[in-house]
C-alpha cells in the first residue's frame, strides 16, 4: 500500500502540475466587484465577489460564505480560495466580501455603526441590527438571485467587531448561517454580556447542522484569550456543533486575522473527501488499520464521484488488512475490471497478504496481468 500511495502520488503530481503550465498568479481573476444599496441602512454597500471556477448558475447552487472587512482581506481571500478551489482541495464556495463606496478615511465610522449591536432599545448610534437586517432581507436575496446562492449552506465570518456581530447575528437569527468563523471577537463589549444572554445560550444549545471555528491570537491579552476560551466552551457543550478553536501563538490582534482568516477557508470549506482521506493516510502509517478503513469509508460516503483507482485500490488493502476478504476483492475487482495493470505491485504489496489463498485471487491477478500486456503492446 506505501509503495502505491508514492507511485500514485507521483504521477498526480506531474500530470496536475502539467495542467496548471498556463496558470499563474496573474491569471487569477480578482473579485468581481457590484455594488448593492441598502433601502434598511440608506447607504451603498460594495461586494466584492469570488466566483469558483467552471461557475454555472443555471447547473447549480453554491455555498456562499459573507466575510466582513473586505477593504483589506479581499486580495487574500480572493486568491487563496480560487488557488484551492481550483487545485480541488476546497469545496466550490462563492465568497462575499463586504466593504464600503466611501473614503477609506470613513470606513472606521462606518464599521461601527455596521458591527456593534446596539445596548438597548434606545441606542440609535450603534447599527448592528439594521446591518443584520440588511444581510438577511436585502444581501441574501440578491445573492440567492442573482448567483445561484443556496438558502440552506450559508457562512459568516468576522473580525474584532465583526466577529463580535458575527456571535450577535447567530444569537439573534440561529438558523440563518450554517458555518461561522469567529475571529478575535471583540465580546468584552457591554461588560461582556453576550455571555449571561439568553439566547445566545439557547442559540448554542439548540444549534443542529451548525460549523463554528473560533479563533484568537495568544498575544492580544488575558482577556481576549480568555473569552476566546469561554465562548468555544460553551459551543462544545453541544456535540451536534462541529466546531474547532486555534490560539495563534506569537500573534498580536494587529497581525492574526490573515492566519485566521485562511484558517477559517479552510475549515469551513476544505474539501472533506480529502480530508477523511488524509487522517485515513495518517492511522495507516499508525497502522491503526481499522481507524483509517473507517475514515476511508467516511471519504467515500461523503462524495462519491471522487472515489478513483488509487483509493479503491487502498481502501481493498484496508479490507485485507482488517480480515474483510470480500471487500477486499471486490473494491481490487472494480479497478481490474476498468484496466488496472500494476501487476508488480499487486504481488509484492503484502497488504494484501490474506487474499493470496481466497479462491478469487488467482483470477484477480491473472487479469492484471493481462491488462499489463495489453497496456504494453498498445
Amino acid at each position: 500500500m506505501k509503495n502505491l500511495f508514492t507511485f500514485l502520488s507521483v504521477c498526480f503530481n506531474v500530470s496536475f502540475l502539467a495542467a496548471q503550465s498556463n496558470y499563474t498568479l496573474s491569471s487569477i481573476p480578482g473579485p468581481k466587484v457590484d455594488s448593492l444599496y441598502s433601502e434598511i441602512v440608506g447607504d451603498d454597500y460594495r461586494l466584492l465577489i469570488t466566483l469558483p471556477f467552471g461557475f454555472s448558475p443555471e447547473k447549480q447552487k453554491y455555498p456562499v460564505l459573507y466575510y466582513l472587512d473586505a477593504l483589506g482581506s479581499s486580495g487574500m481571500m480572493n486568491e487563496l480560495a480560487q488557488i484551492k478551489m481550483y487545485s480541488g482541495s476546497f469545496d466550490p464556495v462563492i465568497l462575499v466580501g463586504l466593504s464600503y463606496e466611501t473614503n477609506p478615511m470613513a470606513y472606521g465610522q462606518l464599521r461601527n455603526r455596521d458591527y456593534l449591536p446596539p445596548i438597548n432599545e434606545t441606542d440609535i448610534a450603534k447599527g448592528g441590527d439594521e446591518f443584520l437586517q440588511f444581510i438577511k432581507s436585502e444581501l441574501i436575496p440578491y445573492m440567492e438571485n442573482n448567483y445561484s446562492a443556496d438558502p440552506e449552506n450559508r457562512g459568516l465570518m468576522g473580525f474584532s467587531a465583526g466577529g463580535l456581530f458575527t456571535t450577535w447575528a447567530f444569537k439573534e437569527e440561529p438558523s440563518l448561517f450554517q458555518k461561522l468563523a469567529i475571529i478575535s471577537p471583540s465580546l468584552w463589549y457591554d461588560e461582556a454580556y453576550l455571555f449571561e444572554d439568553e439566547a445566545l445560550l439557547n442559540a448554542i444549545k439548540n444549534a443542529d447542522d451548525l460549523k463554528v471555528l473560533i479563533t484568537c491570537g495568544s498575544l492580544e491579552g488575558n482577556t481576549m484569550v480568555s473569552h476566546t476560551d469561554r465562548l468555544f466552551e460553551l459551543v462544545q457543550e453541544n456535540k451536534n456543533i462541529q466546531s474547532a478553536k486555534v490560539i495563534f501563538e506569537g500573534e498580536t490582534h494587529g497581525s492574526v486575522s490573515t492566519a485566521a482568516m485562511a484558517r477559517g477557508l479552510y475549515f469551513l470549506y476544505e474539501n472533506q473527501y480529502k480530508v477523511f482521506k488524509k487522517q485515513g493516510k495518517a492511522y495507516y502509517k499508525a497502522q491503526a488499520y481499522a481507524k483509517s478503513l473507517e475514515q476511508f469509508e467516511m471519504a467515500f460516503e461523503a462524495s462519491p464521484r471522487q472515489v478513483d483507482e488509487n483509493d479503491r485500490y487502498n481502501i481493498s488493502c484496508l479490507y485485507a488488512l482488517t480480515g474483510d476478504s470480500d471487500k477486499a476483492i471486490q473494491q481490487l475487482q472494480a479497478i481490474a475490471n476498468s484496466g488496472f495493470n500494476e501487476y508488480e505491485y499487486l504481488l509484492q504489496d503484502t497488504d494484501l497478504n490474506s487474499l493470496h489463498e481466497d479462491e478469487r485471487w488467482e483470477d484477480l491477478i491473472n487479469l492484471v496481468k493481462r491488462n499489463k500486456e495489453t497496456a504494453v503492446t498498445n
